[in-house]
């Protein structure tokens, strides 16, 4: 992916993640929305291809993922950042 889309402290990637993951309760859209406009899913997903390194980084980034799809918000997401095949 580009440069654009790298992080460049990972570490504030994990605790942001980790806080986002394991918040307790429901995740709103607003919070989600939040969350993304800091760290956005290109972000992500380029951290999970090149930060493997990063202890627990892939865990909590898993975990994020899975609890912002949960929301409107991100699920509404989903299909501007799926490859069309064909």
């Amino acid at each position: 992916m580009e440069e654009e889309y790298s992080v460049s402290d990972p570490t504030l990637l994990l605790i942001s993640a980790s806080n986002f993951a394991f918040h307790p309760g429901f995740q709103s859209d607003s919070s989600t929305k939040e969350f993304l406009d800091r760290f956005p899913l290109p972000v992500i997903i380029n951290a999970l291809q090149t930060k493997g390194d990063v202890p627990g980084l892939e865990n909590a980034l898993v975990a994020c993922l899975e609890r912002i799809f949960k929301t409107k918000y991100g699920a509404s997401l989903i299909p501007q950042y799926m490859q069309r095949k064909g």
